[in-house]
């Protein structure tokens, strides 16, 4: 976690210091900006000039990419049109039988496209199910394993992040999240899903595996040149 904190600092510094170049700050205040540049650097040991620590905590994407991606993100979750209810105490339409059926009919299917590896349908006949039934964690945790499987691991990401929000109770979500985050290089957050999901369900062996290689990656950061290797569980196995 602590380096976590660093890398936040690290690129919040590198923010400030490109808001004074580009002349988003400017006049009087550029030289107040510097001063706390260098009291917060101090702070917390983060130098954005140490070739080393450039190594370790810098990102690939600025910092104000990075918040706009997951400032839409939250968006598409947050503002995603929802039914309008007559009770304002409704939060929640109730389906119906028929429906229900219908949602575990067309999840059914799309477990069995994973198994024949036609991922893509798979994911349409588990978006057709979402669409009938969005507050199933099990429906978002299958496409993000889905989504996967197709190298589209932002959408994973999200719908991992959906399926805990769901029901956070629901181990395979942070499997799937684990895996996802570990696809994309986010070595870090790979782990504490994988932690997250451990404490749920504690005797499961592939989160172990999992958790372990991507403890292993997290450590290897400085190593640039070596390779992923995708970790066993948060794919295809186990649907829901």
């Amino acid at each position: 976690m602590a380096d976590i904190k660093k890398r936040l600092v690290f690129s919040i510094l590198q923010f400030l210091q490109q808001s004074i170049k580009d002349g988003t700050i400017k006049g009087e205040d550029t030289e107040s900006v510097d001063v706390a540049v260098q009291c917060i650097g101090e702070a917390f040991g983060v130098n954005t000039e140490d070739p080393d620590q450039k190594t370790l905590y810098a990102t690939k994407a600025p910092l104000l990419s990075i918040f706009e991606v997951a400032v839409k993100a939250q968006e598409r979750i947050t503002k995603a049109p929802t039914p309008k209810t007559t009770s304002a105490t409704a939060t929640k339409t109730e389906l119906s039988e028929e429906q229900k059926k219908k949602a575990e009919e067309l999840k059914a299917a799309g477990n069995a496209k994973v198994s024949e590896k036609d991922y893509k349908t798979a994911v349409k006949l588990y978006s057709e199910a979402i669409a009938i039934n969005e507050n199933s964690a099990i429906y978002y945790a299958n496409r993000a394993a889905a989504y996967s499987q197709l190298g589209e691991h932002d959408k994973a990401i999200e719908d991992a992040i959906k399926s805990s929000q769901i029901d956070p109770s629901y181990s395979k979500a942070y499997s799937r999240l684990g895996h996802a985050c570990f696809s994309v290089g986010k070595y870090r957050e790979a782990v504490e899903a994988y932690e997250k999901g451990l404490s749920l369900d504690p005797n499961n062996p592939s989160m172990k595996t999992s958790l372990a290689t991507a403890e292993q990656k997290a450590s290897e950061l400085t190593d640039k040149g070596s390779s992923r290797s995708t970790p066993t569980s948060g794919g295809g196995a186990g649907l829901g």
